[in-house]
């Protein structure tokens, strides 16, 4: 049996050194199969996987809880302040808002082009000069303010995204509406982490966790835009 495989070998028979399709058999009588692999298990294994390919994913689309809520946001800005240039920008607001709240639960990032949006829809139906400049008056306040904050604060307890969509939505709801509103936000976000921490911790214990912030701070926006 050694004196066969010895010969298939020599003439080139075993794994690697003849044809495809060739046998070379062991020393305990059994056959080896040195067929190659399959194409499509080799092309399998070179194939991209799905998340990287060019054509988006279905969680990078815009949800659907999304578009309800901007669908409920619009209607109760509608019966709140009527058919005006006013209520188009609030709507506009809520509608980036809930994709900027939507990336940040799933990514625990906000793409900067969110807060362009917002600063864009600030300016629907503004023509006077003077509200263009108030606009942006505010926001700058409410970013150099929310900036000193941050440097007080802890590090990570405010990120950069949640600066800038508040300074962003202060453009379209004015310094004090924003500023109400970014208190709102932060208040339903301490109650909500502080029933959290209650329920999953041991009386008496307090846990640091950190929350996407975003969807606090729409809570927050839609309810001073709405009071």
């Amino acid at each position: 049996m050694k004196n066969e495989e010895k010969t298939l070998r020599r003439s080139g028979g075993g794994c690697g050194g003849g044809p495809s399709g060739t046998v070379a058999e062991n020393e305990s009588g059994d056959a080896a199969d040195c067929s190659p692999a399959p194409r499509d298990t080799a092309a399998a294994a070179v194939r991209p996987p799905p998340e990287q390919s060019g054509r988006p994913s279905r969680e990078r689309r815009y949800p659907v809880e999304c578009l309800l809520f901007t669908a409920a946001a619009s209607a109760a800005l509608l019966i709140r302040h009527g058919f005006c240039s006013a209520s188009l920008r609030l709507i506009l607001l809520a509608a980036v808002l809930s994709s900027a709240s939507a990336f940040d639960l799933r990514e625990r990032r906000v793409p900067d082009s969110h807060s362009v949006m917002i600063m864009i829809a600030s300016l629907a139906g503004r023509t006077a000069p003077s509200e263009i400049v108030a606009g942006a008056a505010s926001g700058a306040a409410v970013f150099l303010a929310l900036a000193a904050v941050r440097g007080l604060c802890r590090p990570g307890s405010l990120g950069g995204a949640d600066i800038k969509l508040s300074a962003a939505s202060a453009c379209v709801l004015g310094i004090f509406r924003c500023c109400a509103a970014v208190a709102a936000g932060v208040s339903i976000a301490l109650a909500v982490s502080a029933v959290q921490n209650r329920s999953s911790a041991r009386v008496g214990s307090f846990r640091y966790t950190a929350f996407p912030f975003v969807p606090y701070l729409t809570a927050g926006c839609m309810l001073s835009a709405l009071f």
